[in-house]
């Protein structure tokens, strides 16, 4: 479901000229969250977080991807953002950064370095 969700709201963060660096669905306190984490150049505003979620809000509510009541949020991702794609690795060349990895079954590692470039 969060693939799909990415695939539907990707093509109308990019046209805001933003990223998509993450999507999370997930149970909290309130009832289901489906939190959306948005990213550009030159960083993300309220503003902007309030525009994405309107018009996302708006095209999930017609793509129906979601059948129960969930809570739609929109944010940056802050300096903690998760490195998904080749390019946010790409971004961070030269800077300092820490990888944490999950291996089954549910063990963490963690390392810290700087990501290299292809050669």
């Amino acid at each position: 479901m969060i693939e799909r969700v990415w695939e539907v709201v990707e093509p109308v963060v990019r046209s805001e000229g933003m990223e998509i660096i993450e999507v999370e669905y997930r149970r909290e306190s309130i009832g289901w969250v489906l939190r959306i984490f948005v990213d550009q150049e030159r960083g993300v505003t309220v503003e902007d977080c309030a525009r994405i979620s309107q018009v996302v809000g708006d095209l999930l509510d017609v793509a129906d991807i979601i059948r129960n009541p969930y809570n739609l949020e929109v944010s940056s991702p802050g300096l903690n953002r998760p490195l998904r794609k080749r390019e946010h690795f790409e971004k961070c060349l030269g800077k300092v950064v820490e990888i944490k990895m999950v291996v089954p079954p549910l063990e963490s590692t963690k390392f810290q370095g700087e990501p290299q470039g292809s050669r």
